[in-house]
């Protein structure tokens, strides 16, 4: 008779039924297998052998010379490479409304600028980072998100921690996941609030690969989901979520439901496998090409040794020197002449030419360039366009490993706006300080029951280093794709902030007159040092997107955009007039224009000129 599921138990049995279907997980043959191959993988891209998956510092190899060690390590060249390039964009998730609504809108804005703001108050960047990195040289990469009092936390975990039922995961869509760690139980009992006595009692020991360097007692910990799921008439039927340590169920009664169709766990990987959850790693598929390269190494080394020893020649009478320790040097008698040695080289060219095939074929297996590894440009490309285009070839090798890189920050959007909606629907009210504008501003959530979806911003089109930002910015700025002022906004270069604060400082503040007038319903006057043209042109394109994106503006606020819009049009009809040249005098109104008092008399129209006239001295 088959077992009960855990989450189909009554609470007094749930601890019992849980650590049986972990510990059956855990001890499971294919389990015991995945932990090995990424305890061997993990070797080959360090370079040097590990006692456990947790082994936090170096052998005797990191100080000593280790014939072991790899100097040929393509794997670390390889996931460090694609690491950096990959990792080195800062995608954002942006909100988009459900409603075209001007509140909505703003709220989206606000909730995006909140969400940029989480991200790096939990140093999203360095931890996804470094999930990205366990997908290469492991079987997945793991971001993982949880409520931590009044706020949602988020950090990677190692993929080994996680496991999956392999019968409910081989579409890979499982019913249940759990996290399974170890902890002291000094650290578990302070930490979660538990009797230290009862947790001592619970202690166990580490699976096989699970190793930790400690005479402390350790505890496990494990915590458990099942998604939520929808009956036939379309209703949501919750799921069950449980933490436990040792045997101690940590989630209060009445608190286990689960509300989501899914698992907080951003799990993604180098490359799908036909079934199951878990992927196969790009060092696993460099494992061949490595230990050739170990081989050829050895053959190296040995040549090189034995091709280096020094010979003196003596003669047999000659004594020979007495303090020679050095294993590398031979002493040859002769009787008359001196025997003519040859020094042939340790190894024939061919043997480095395999050498440097097998490490090209390592980067052309996951089609990453070696003069991008090594930071050099492609012999023959010096044209700027040539370059580019050589690494946009590049890059569309590595496109799903960037959408997946790109997908990470969506995802964890998503689960950080599910559990702070969950926050505020408990009572509490997240703030996170967003930078809006060059300046800090604090957000706080107001409206948690609107729906947005999310979808991520490309990565930069401007380029990675500041010399490639600023040359794209100014092909866009010629090509008349964008304004200065725009592509200064885009570039986003701390260094120059400053200065590119300074610059548009006349956008910024014709972009809050109009904010105040749409946003707040409040009329504020240009000043009058702003350039009035810019200001209407600015102002008149925001009136008119007001007026037919939907956005449902009040009619008083779209008056105020109006009377805005005329007054600085008159301010330049008045600006015209004054700045205008003087206009001629013209004949008088039906004839010959009268001629100046004091001045000779003009030519009848149509005559000959008349004679000059001396001046006339004016009567006293």
């Amino acid at each position: 008779m088959a077992a009960t599921p855990w989450f189909k138990e009554t609470r007094d049995r749930l601890a019992n039924a849980l650590i049986d279907q972990v510990t059956r997980m855990e001890m499971s043959p294919l389990e015991s297998k995945r932990r090995q191959n990424l305890l061997y993988d993990l070797e080959l891209y360090l370079g040097q052998r590990l006692s456990s998956l947790y082994q936090v510092q170096g052998d005797d190899g990191a100080r000593l010379w280790d014939p072991e060690q790899l100097v040929f390590n393509v794997c670390y060249s390889l996931t460090n490479t694609v690491r950096n390039r990959i990792c080195s964009f800062r995608p954002r998730a942006q909100f988009l409304p459900d409603g075209a609504d001007y509140k909505i809108r703003m709220g989206a804005r606000d909730i995006t600028e909140m969400s940029d703001a989480w991200a790096e108050a939990e140093m999203y960047q360095d931890e996804a980072s470094l999930a990205f990195r366990d997908l290469i040289t492991g079987d997945g990469g793991v971001y993982k998100l949880w409520i931590d009092g009044a706020t949602v936390k988020g950090a990677r975990f190692p993929s080994w921690e996680f496991y999956f039922d392999e019968g409910e995961s081989i579409y890979g869509q499982p019913e249940c996941a759990y996290h399974v760690r170890y902890m002291p139980v000094e650290q578990a009992a302070e930490e979660y609030k538990v009797d230290e006595s009862l947790l001592r009692s619970q202690a166990v020991t580490t699976p096989p690969s699970i190793i930790y360097i400690t005479n402390r007692e350790l505890v496990r910990l494990v915590e458990a989901w099942q998604r939520a799921s929808r009956d036939d008439d379309g209703n949501l039927v919750p799921g069950k979520h449980v933490t436990m340590a040792g045997k101690t169920i940590l989630t209060k009664e009445g608190q286990e439901a689960w509300q989501y169709d899914g698992f907080p766990l951003i799990k993604k990987v180098f490359d799908e496998r036909p079934v199951g959850t878990w992927g196969t790693g790009g060092v696993t598929m460099l494992r061949s090409i490595q230990l050739e390269l170990n081989e050829q190494q050895r053959t190296f080394r040995e040549a090189h040794h034995l091709s280096s020893n020094k010979v003196i020649q003596m003669q047999q009478n000659e004594e020979a020197p007495s303090k020679l320790t050095n294993d590398y040097i031979s002493i040859i008698r002769y009787m008359n002449q001196p025997a003519q040695i040859d020094t042939p080289p340790a190894l024939n060219a061919e043997a480095y030419q395999y050498v440097e095939m097998l490490q090209k074929q390592a980067y052309d297996t996951w089609g990453v360039s070696q003069f991008i590894a090594a930071g050099q440009k492609q012999p023959g490309l010096n044209a700027a366009v040539a370059i580019r285009e050589a690494s946009d070839l590049q890059t569309d090798r590595l496109a799903l490993l960037s959408q997946r890189w790109e997908d990470m920050r969506v995802e964890a959007a998503g689960w950080w706006w599910k559990f702070t909606k969950e926050l505020a629907k408990r009572g509490m009210s997240p703030k996170w300080r967003a930078v809006t504008r060059g300046v800090w501003r604090e957000l706080t959530l107001e409206n948690a029951d609107a729906e947005y979806e999310i979808r991520r911003f490309p990565t930069s089109v401007f380029g990675q280093t500041v010399a490639a930002r600023l040359q794209r910015a100014t092909e866009l700025i010629q090509g008349g794709f964008l304004s200065k002022e725009d592509a200064l906004k885009g570039l986003d270069i701390p260094d120059l902030s400053p200065l590119i604060d300074l610059t548009l400082a006349e956008p910024y503040a014709m972009e809050a007159i109009c904010d105040s007038i749409l946003n707040d319903g409040k009329y504020v006057t240009p000043d009058p040092y702003i350039d009035p043209k810019n200001m209407y042109g600015y102002a008149r394109a925001r009136y008119l997107r007001a007026m037919y994106d939907g956005s449902n503006y009040p009619p008083e606020r779209l008056s105020d955009m109006r009377r805005l819009i005329d007054s600085l049009q008159d301010t330049i009809k008045k600006q015209a007039a004054a700045a205008a040249p003087p206009v001629p005098m013209g004949p008088a109104p039906g004839g010959t224009p009268m001629p100046m008092p004091g001045a000779p008399p003009l030519p009848p129209i149509g005559g000959p000129p008349m004679p000059s006239v001396p001046g006339v001295t004016p009567v006293q």
